[in-house]
């Protein structure tokens, strides 16, 4: 049985002070990365990275929202930016390319590769953690793959946050 009783985010309230302190086996260390998934398509994970983004930019925080969806990045075209990006979030010596959005000043964006089919390595994972780990922002989002991918599953686990989101299946409930 769960010790929670509240929500860990309360509803219109994101306190640095109360909720963004996450136990570590080294002791407790301030959260900072979030990352979002889901089991299937269509689930609203790209909308959720963009609110979270924008509601964590109105409580102050310098905010980068990276696109590591590798099957369909879209979170350019949802803060105003052009889509596509020349270079690849997976290749470590390639620099994180980060563009700010004309929505905020505070609220900036790692534009997503090209669609691939091919899932990154589980280092190429690892690198990614690492080069996220130098960026200046306050607050890390990353909007993630739909499906079951080791890749997806490694970084979702590797942040502070990890956010799934969970849809009704339409099918039982019409039948």
């Amino acid at each position: 049985m769960s010790d929670f009783r509240d929500p860990i985010i309360a509803p219109g309230s994101l306190n640095p002070s109360l909720r963004f302190r996450v136990p570590t086996e080294n002791g407790v260390r301030s959260g900072r990365s979030w990352a979002i998934a889901s089991a299937s398509g269509g689930a609203g994970r790209s909308t959720l990275a963009a609110m979270l983004g924008a509601r964590l930019v109105h409580s102050g925080f310098t905010t980068c929202l990276v696109d590591a969806d590798w099957t369909s990045p879209m979170m350019a075209s949802m803060v105003g930016l052009p889509a596509g990006s020349t270079s690849s979030i997976w290749g470590a010596d390639e620099p994180l390319e980060v563009e700010r959005s004309p929505a905020h000043q505070d609220l900036s964006l790692v534009v997503g590769a090209s669609p691939s089919t091919s899932s990154p390595s589980t280092l190429q994972c690892s690198q990614l953690h690492e080069r996220l780990a130098a960026l200046p922002h306050k607050q890390v989002v990353l909007d993630l793959p739909a499906g079951c991918h080791d890749a997806a599953l490694d970084l979702w686990l590797g942040s502070d946050f990890p956010l799934l989101v969970a849809v009704h299946e339409r099918l039982p409930l019409e039948a």
